[in-house]
């Protein structure tokens, strides 16, 4: 009995299906924003994510990341440690940036996902269209979306520099 009893587990551990843990190799966070009438764009240098994804199961899928605020980069070395103090970033209080998967689901020939972003300790939901393209043991992940900056807190109101940032990720993941 306790052979069958062993068999039938194994059989249903064997044949379950197993998320693929796509590891974070390396990638791009950029954004953009409106100020004095220009386009400002911009970086995250530093930023690391787990992906655990099941194309046959996205109910299962778990995406996490950490962007490290003090790598922003505008190309401008006295604008960047302007936004890095206390009005806009705060830099030294709220140190990351997090986005946590809350759901995906298919749609169409992408991917929906429904993730929680946390930036200077507000928590809002975005919505954020994702690609998924795997080739093999390697795949690229990438998404764009829009927040308003007020809504966290970056910043205050001002005539002369946009509310919406746009933001372009792009994470090349392997197996």
């Amino acid at each position: 009995m306790k052979t069958k009893t062993l068999f039938s587990i194994l059989f249903v551990l064997l044949s379950s299906p197993v998320l693929a843990q796509w590891k974070y190799s390396q990638g791009t966070i950029k954004f953009s924003i409106k100020n004095a009438g220009l386009t400002v764009n911009g970086t995250f240098q530093k930023q690391t994510a787990t992906v655990l994804f099941d194309p046959e199961h996205p109910e299962r899928a778990q995406i996490e990341a950490n962007v490290e605020v003090q790598s922003i980069s505008t190309g401008i070395a006295l604008r960047d440690k302007h936004i890095k103090k206390e009005e806009f970033f705060h830099v030294d209080k709220f140190p990351l940036i997090q986005l946590r998967l809350v759901k995906l689901e298919k749609d169409g020939a992408q991917w929906k996902g429904s993730f929680e972003l946390t930036l200077k300790r507000t928590k809002r939901t975005v919505s954020i269209p994702i690609t998924f393209v795997a080739n093999g043991n390697r795949a690229t992940l990438s998404g764009h979306f829009v927040i308003n900056r007020l809504d966290y807190k970056v910043g205050e109101n001002s005539w002369t520099m946009g509310d919406d940032v746009t933001i372009d990720l792009n994470a090349a993941l392997a197996l």
